[in-house]
């Protein structure tokens, strides 16, 4: 069961069936019968207007997942920035499984080596398709004056950077560079969003999760039914007085998931990401050993 399915199954079992009827499928909306155009089942619209629209948005606004994805291969383009020069490169869905980029961290180099040039370092045909004053090991290029020139060439140039954090999302899944890095084995380490089935939480967090989720369609049956008039409810064949006061339970779920999203869940989304999650405990890790 994934985990949009335990968090449906968890709102059916808790709101009675005639108010999620009258919240998602009324029967006055539709003329009191069914019709082509009647929503199939109360279990999609639960998906399509409350963890789709509200939920996913809170946990997507957070980045679901961590991953880091190779930029070789990819057209960089050069940008005029009125305070130097940057480069942006558009990101294809099939490099992140079909995912959004939510949040970008940094651009580093992979664990191969670097010898292709550098972004900001003189373009040619493509941008940081610099000049390598690299010493190489061809027998004709290890001239002692050769070498001497290299060594001043090397001295003169910025230091070699092999990430940076000067990188912006500035659109879907394109992002810009702004500094001066090896164009070789580029790597973007950022998150993404949530899969349809929500499947990165695993575990116990499922249930809070799903407790999330309850909220939010409290939420959403609040606002949509606390000022629906009393014809809508009698139309709909059910007792006004017992769905007033089921509607009035739910006055303050907005609030509760409000504090729920910005607070243990937050923590809870970190932590079900393996990735993220390690590289904290390592961070904080060293920061322990340095001190």
């Amino acid at each position: 069961m994934s985990p949009v399915q335990f968090a449906i199954a968890e709102i059916r079992s808790v709101i009675p069936d005639e108010i999620l009827e009258l919240a998602f499928i009324p029967k006055t909306k539709y003329k009191l019968s069914r019709s082509r155009f009647t929503p199939k089942s109360i279990d999609s619209q639960i998906y399509f207007n409350v963890i789709n629209e509200r939920v996913r948005r809170h946990v997507d606004s957070q980045g679901a997942k961590q991953i880091t994805i190779p930029l070789n291969g990819l057209k960089f383009e050069e940008v005029e920035m009125g305070n130097g020069q940057a480069w942006t490169c558009h990101i294809p869905k099939r490099l992140t499984g079909g995912r959004t980029i939510t949040h970008v961290i940094s651009v580093h180099v992979g664990m191969v080596g670097t010898g292709a040039g550098f972004l900001g370092g003189g373009s040619v045909s493509q941008f940081g398709l610099g000049v390598s004053t690299r010493s190489t090991n061809n027998a004709c290029g290890n001239d002692i004056h050769l070498a001497s020139a290299r060594a001043i060439m090397d001295a003169s140039k910025p230091m070699d950077l092999n990430f940076t954090s000067n990188v912006y999302l500035i659109d879907e899944n394109t992002i810009m560079v702004e500094d001066r890095i090896p164009i070789s084995n580029l790597e973007l380490r950022c998150q993404v969003s949530s899969d349809e089935e929500f499947s990165f939480i695993q575990g116990a967090h499922v249930a809070v999760f799903a407790e999330l989720c309850l909220l939010a369609t409290q939420a959403y049956i609040y606002k949509k039914l606390s000022i629906v008039s009393d014809k809508a409810i009698l139309d709909g064949g059910m007792d006004l007085g017992s769905v007033k006061e089921w509607i009035d339970k739910f006055a303050d779920s907005n609030e509760q998931f409000n504090e729920l999203v910005k607070g243990r869940w937050a923590k809870i989304q970190k932590m079900s990401d393996k990735p993220r999650h390690n590289r904290w405990l390592n961070m904080k890790g060293a920061l322990v050993n340095f001190n």
